[in-house]
C-alpha cells in the first residue's frame, strides 16, 4: 500500500501549495492532509473488512444450501460482529480537527496512528485467510473444522476490535501513545 500521506501531499493544489507557505498556515496544512489521509484509510479498511464480511455470506448460504444448521448460527453472530466493526471503523473520529480543535493530535501521534492502521490491515487479511478456510472446510463438509475456524475467525476479530479501540483512545485523548 502507498503512503497515504505523501500522496495527499502530491495531490495538492495551488491554492494549498499557497498556503503552505503562509505563516501560521503550513502546520495547519500539514496537519489537514494527515486528517484526510487519516480518513482515506479508515474507509479503505472498512472497505476491506466488508469485501471479507461479504464473503463470510457466501460461506453462511453455503451451509443454508447443505442444511448443516450446526454452525448457521455461529456464522450469523460472525456476520453482526463484521457489520459492527466496520461501521465503528467506517465512522469513527478523525485526527486532527482544525485550526483551534479542543482535542489536538500532533504529527507523531497521526504516524503512530499509522501503526495500528497496519496491524489493522495484517488482522484484515488474516481475518481474509480465516474466511477462505471456512469456506473450504464449508465445501468439504467437514462441520468440526468449521467449527474450528469459526473460533479463530472470533479471535481475529476481537484482536482486531481491541486495536481499533486502542487507536480511539488515542485519538480521543483517554490514552496516551507509547
Amino acid at each position: 500500500m502507498p503512503d497515504v500521506r505523501q500522496q495527499i501531499r502530491e495531490d495538492r493544489g495551488l491554492l494549498k501549495k499557497i498556503q503552505g507557505v503562509i505563516p501560521g498556515f503550513a502546520g495547519y496544512r500539514a496537519r489537514e492532509d494527515l486528517r484526510a489521509a487519516d480518513n482515506i484509510i479508515r474507509i479503505q479498511l472498512a472497505e476491506r473488512l466488508g469485501k471479507t464480511r461479504s464473503r463470510l455470506e457466501e460461506s453462511r448460504a453455503e451451509l443454508a444450501e447443505k442444511y448443516a444448521k450446526e454452525n448457521i448460527t455461529k456464522v450469523g453472530g460472525l456476520i453482526n460482529k463484521f457489520k459492527e466493526i466496520e461501521g465503528t471503523v467506517r465512522h469513527a473520529d478523525q485526527g486532527y480537527t482544525g485550526i483551534s480543535p479542543m482535542l489536538r493530535i500532533e504529527d507523531a501521534e497521526i504516524n503512530h496512528l499509522y501503526e495500528f492502521d497496519l496491524s489493522m490491515c495484517n488482522g484484515i487479511a488474516g481475518m481474509d485467510a480465516s474466511v477462505g478456510r471456512i469456506k473450504a472446510a464449508v465445501l468439504s463438509e467437514k462441520a468440526t473444522d468449521v467449527k474450528f475456524e469459526l473460533l479463530e475467525l472470533d479471535r481475529l476479530l476481537k484482536e482486531f476490535k481491541e486495536v481499533f479501540d486502542r487507536r480511539l483512545e488515542v485519538i480521543t485523548g483517554t490514552a496516551t501513545v507509547q
